[in-house]
């Protein structure tokens, strides 16, 4: 019988921390503008229907568009999916058509949580991960459910990938690029 190597250590289990999709309240600000521009537009169509009354439905025409992107501000909603674990961090993205972005944790440089007043208000907050990814080193993820929670979660997994083999990074000749390997 031949026993495995001490140098090959047992992966560790990937573990999720969180997998689904934002909260509506990450795209609260969204929705707020969308309710007023359709308060404006309907305040506009009643004065002119009382002060036109020749003019029949078509000022009521103008309500589609703020509906319409009441409508796409809910689809981006809920067609925005994250998957937090262990290992990395996948965002999964669109309407019509699907981009999925993976930022590997071993790549990761520095982890931040921040709560404006009104994630507070509504129990959200915003994780920022500075990475040496080119594609995206600033991912913000924010409208996840106990953020504080999978905040710390991600901290400590990023931490733990930092132990079982950081990569390494180069700075060009000009100090203005990171390349990591």
């Amino acid at each position: 019988m031949v026993e495995p190597s001490s140098s090959s250590a047992p992966q560790e289990a990937e573990r999720v921390f969180y997998a689904g999709c934002v909260r509506h309240t990450a795209r609260l600000s969204a929705y707020v503008a969308w309710t007023l521009v359709f308060g404006a537009l309907l305040g506009a169509a009643i004065v002119l229907r009382v002060r036109y009354p020749v003019v029949e439905g078509w000022p009521l025409l103008a309500l589609v568009v703020p509906v319409a992107g009441l409508a796409w501000t809910y689809l981006q909603v809920r067609t925005t999916k994250y998957r937090v674990s262990s290992r990395r961090i996948e965002i999964e993205r669109g309407i019509f058509s699907r981009t999925v972005k993976s930022l590997e944790l071993r790549r990761v440089l520095d982890v931040e949580y921040r709560q404006t007043l009104l994630d507070r208000i509504t129990r959200d907050g915003r994780i920022r991960v500075v990475s040496t990814d080119r594609s995206d080193p600033n991912l913000e993820i924010h409208g996840l459910p106990e953020s504080r929670r999978i905040f710390e979660q991600v901290r400590d997994a990023v931490e733990a990938a930092r132990t079982r083999g950081r990569p390494l990074e180069f700075v060009d000749a000009d100090g203005a690029g990171v390349i990591d390997t």
